[in-house]
């Protein structure tokens, strides 16, 4: 074993710097990756057929009163649900693998950008400058989303969220000043509730909007007795000739 010797009757071995070189080893975060997508289905609200107002005795010279009641789907958001599998591997640039390592259970993140590359590693929190940005790029204006535009729909449960790592980046619990959280069995969920957390990053270097839900294995899905893994609530262009579909890429981190 070789030593070396510094200052004054001190030595270090050389094995000190292989052990602190492992730890950082240990510590180094892998990067969100592209999933293989299988799309199974969509679903929407009722139709927009109209009601009969049908009684016999709404003849002529007659006021009714009548209050009416309605739900009406919304076009400028859109939400996808599912299931998550996968495991680590160890494996080459031809998809080769040496080793691959089975998860019992998932933890981590799906990830949703209209952007299409991300640098992981400078991700923070969206502010309201920066979703301005955002909501400009989708027409989440006051003359088109008043009440239902990006900063008004992640702002109603902001601050409050679990800590996770985004690649390299820490995000703090309860740091984020736009978060949600999405329906469970058709209900809303308390302030500060743990299940369907949605979180808002945000990227400076390309302007780039991360929409980011954290995983809940196997939980309670929006609908009554559905169970998924993630559940995740994205914008569509707000103005009303907009008739396409925006693009999303989808990213997952396992920890």
């Amino acid at each position: 074993m070789k030593w070396i010797r510094i200052g004054r009757g001190f030595t270090l071995s050389l094995v000190i710097g292989i052990f602190l070189l492992s730890l950082f080893a240990i510590w180094t975060v892998a990067d969100p990756v592209g999933p293989t997508l299988n799309y199974i289905s969509h679903s929407s609200g009722s139709s927009a057929t109209g009601s009969l107002a049908d009684n016999s005795s709404h003849t002529g010279g007659v006021i009714a009163k009548m209050n009416l009641d309605v739900r009406q789907q919304n076009p400028h958001w859109k939400a996808y649900v599912g299931n998550i599998s996968g495991n680590l591997v160890l494996e080459d640039g031809f998809n080769y693998s040496i080793y691959e390592w089975s998860l019992t259970s998932l933890q981590g993140e799906v990830y949703a950008t209209r952007a299409s590359s991300i640098t992981w590693g400078s991700l923070t929190c969206a502010n309201i400058s920066q979703l301005d940005i955002e909501m400009a790029a989708m027409n989440h204006t006051p003359s088109y989303t008043l009440v239902d535009n990006i900063s008004a729909t992640f702002d109603d449960d902001a601050n409050s969220h679990a800590q996770f790592y985004a690649g390299s980046t820490n995000i703090a619990a309860n740091s984020c000043d736009f978060s949600t959280n999405l329906y469970a069995n058709d209900t809303a969920q308390s302030a500060g509730g743990s299940t369907w957390e949605e979180v808002v990053l945000f990227q400076q270097s390309n302007n780039a909007t991360v929409y980011t839900s954290i995983i809940d294995e196997n939980n309670y899905g929006y609908a009554n007795g559905s169970f998924f893994d993630y559940e995740i609530l994205l914008p569509e262009k707000g103005e009303p000739t907009f008739t396409g579909a925006t693009p999303y890429y989808f990213y997952v981190e396992l920890v």
